[in-house]
């Protein structure tokens, strides 16, 4: 199930809206062209895995820390 986070608002591909937060356990790529990171979240496996937009990413310590051990040019 595809997930996408809207502040605490989780919204599947069918559209049902929940309250329920879900925590990024890890970054696993970056998509310059599109501006879009690859996060792991906490619980789920590599097949969960989703693209979030930056702007969302952003400001979390483990994004921080990717950009520093992975040298990313934004």
């Amino acid at each position: 199930m595809a997930r996408k986070i809207y502040g605490n608002r989780e919204q599947t591909r069918n559209a049902t809206l929940s309250t329920r937060e879900y925590e990024v356990s890890k970054i696993v790529s970056w998509d310059k062209k599109k501006k879009r990171v690859r996060v792991r979240w906490r619980g789920f496996g590599a097949k969960d895995d989703t693209f979030e937009p930056l702007d969302d990413i952003g400001r979390l310590p483990l994004w921080k820390e990717f950009v520093k051990v992975h040298k990313v040019k934004i």
